[in-house]
């Protein structure tokens, strides 16, 4: 069986509803699995964030989009033979698109930003996903430290990692 190209493939061929809790919840899963893991402690940090409520979903209708997304994913990595999910800078891009409201990109930014940071460990593919919604949404990165630290009291620091550089 011929392997698909990773790196030229979309991380899902279904269709994405343009602004609606489930686009804005799918950008979250990613920011949850993002380090090729689903963290017990990521998943704690969205129940004390009160985060489903937050972009407009009861806990079930998160989890539904978190099986769907993991299912996708899946999906994707049997299709491309890897033995990993590893996002890179690009997949992410029309999941991102599919959320345009300021409001609810601000808000899915500090959640993921609690997220990436609840184990300890800054996993490159969470810091390159968190970068890339910074890029697209063209969202200044001390505008969302300084509403996550609003939020939980303490400060993320956040590199860029290595690749073309923007201006936060």
């Amino acid at each position: 069986m011929k392997r698909e190209d990773a790196s030229h493939r979309p991380l899902s061929t279904r269709p994405i509803l343009p602004d609606t809790p489930e686009a804005a919840a799918r950008v979250l899963v990613l920011a949850i699995v993002a380090d090729g893991r689903l963290g017990a402690c990521e998943v704690q940090v969205l129940d004390d964030a009160n985060a489903y409520e937050r972009l407009g979903l009861d806990r079930d209708g998160f989890y539904r989009v978190m099986r769907e997304v993991c299912a996708e994913l899946l999906d994707r990595q049997s299709r491309t033979g890897d033995s990993m999910f590893q996002l890179d800078g690009t997949d992410a891009g029309s999941w991102l698109d599919a959320v345009s409201d300021p409001e609810t990109r601000h808000q899915v930014l500090s959640l993921a930003l609690q997220v990436i940071r609840s184990d300890g460990v800054l996993h490159p593919g969470e810091s390159r996903l968190f970068w890339q919604a910074l890029d697209t949404w063209k969202i200044r990165l001390d505008a969302v430290r300084a509403a996550t630290v609003g939020e939980t009291g303490k400060d993320t620091p956040l590199h860029r990692p290595p690749g073309p550089s923007a201006r936060h």
